[in-house]
């Protein structure tokens, strides 16, 4: 099973283990499921999804239900519902309406993670008239220091993802949060998180359907006792 590597504090890697978010939670449901034993991987989250689309990998988490760009996969229950946001330099913001994404957002550089298909059907609409630029990065650490440093002018992804990377740079660079103010625009979408699985290979995966049934009776035991809200408040900005 693979897992995204750099999507804190949801998913990410740090000094060599898995953390975060879903892997405390899928940990937990795995343990409940004695008659399968799963390893969690990280990747980088576009090899992820061509490890799912060639059917060389089983399951990735966290996507977001996209069956028309994504064919070759099917999900489990919704996981947690995750909230995209845009954050964009205090002086962009300045000159911009708080309103309709993305229409006033014309005309600038925005951020986006690598396969994340975040901004939504309007966005790439405006992305491939170049009314908008779009610049793809390997993933929010990356990206945040990008908007820091003024190449780029807005980020879009994860509201809890940004704050909490964004609390790390700062406490690692005080300057920039001294020099370089960011703003957060406004709620783009909330969308739910899956565990999504290959629909590709059937034959290399003959245990795919029990799986998933067993995955989604725990989650929903699990949910229905409070113990995702309790996982996920550990992660809440203070």
């Amino acid at each position: 099973m693979y897992a995204d590597e750099s999507y804190p504090p949801y998913s990410y890697v740090e000094y060599g283990q898995l953390k975060g978010v879903y892997p405390e939670i899928f940990q937990k449901i795995f343990s409940q499921m004695p008659a399968y034993s799963v390893r969690m991987v990280p990747v980088a989250w576009k090899r992820g999804l061509l490890l799912l689309e060639q059917g060389r990998g089983f399951a990735l988490f966290p996507p977001y239900m996209r069956q028309e760009e994504r064919p070759y996969m099917s999900y489990s229950d919704p996981v947690l519902t995750e909230e995209t946001a845009v954050f964009c330099l205090s002086e962009v913001a300045a000159f911009r309406k708080r309103g309709q994404w993305p229409d006033d957002f014309a005309g600038l550089r925005i951020a986006t993670n690598f396969g994340f298909a975040t901004g939504g059907g309007k966005f790439e609409e405006m992305v491939s008239h170049h009314l908008l630029l779009k610049d793809e990065g390997p993933g929010n650490r990356s990206n945040i220091l990008k908007l820091l440093h003024r190449r780029v002018d807005c980020y879009i992804n994860d509201r809890l993802s940004v704050l909490w990377e964004m609390d790390r740079i700062y406490a690692e660079f005080p300057r920039l949060q001294k020099t370089v103010a960011i703003a957060e625009m406004g709620t783009i979408r909330r969308e739910n998180a899956y565990l999504g699985f290959t629909n590709l290979n059937p034959a290399q995966f003959p245990f795919k359907e029990d799986f998933v049934l067993q995955f989604n009776r725990v989650l929903r035991g699990m949910r229905e006792r409070g113990e995702i809200a309790e996982i996920l408040l550990r992660y809440q900005r203070p």
